[in-house]
């Protein structure tokens, strides 16, 4: 569920944990699921109007 964008709470709740820690026992970042999170901020960021770049993150 949170690798086609469910969030952790709702995972939670769908699997009847008491907490969210007991969730996170279960999950585990892949390496695509980090690319995909740096690929979501790969993008100029514009702050007082002017443009700055955000450095890629090489996973290799």
């Amino acid at each position: 569920m949170l690798a086609i964008g469910a969030d952790v709470r709702t995972v939670q709740e769908i699997l009847g944990h008491s907490s969210l820690s007991m969730t996170e026992l279960y999950t585990h970042v892949t390496s695509d699921a980090k690319r995909l999170a740096v690929q979501r901020i790969d993008l100029p960021i514009l702050t007082s109007g002017q443009a700055i770049e955000i450095e890629k993150i090489d996973s290799h």
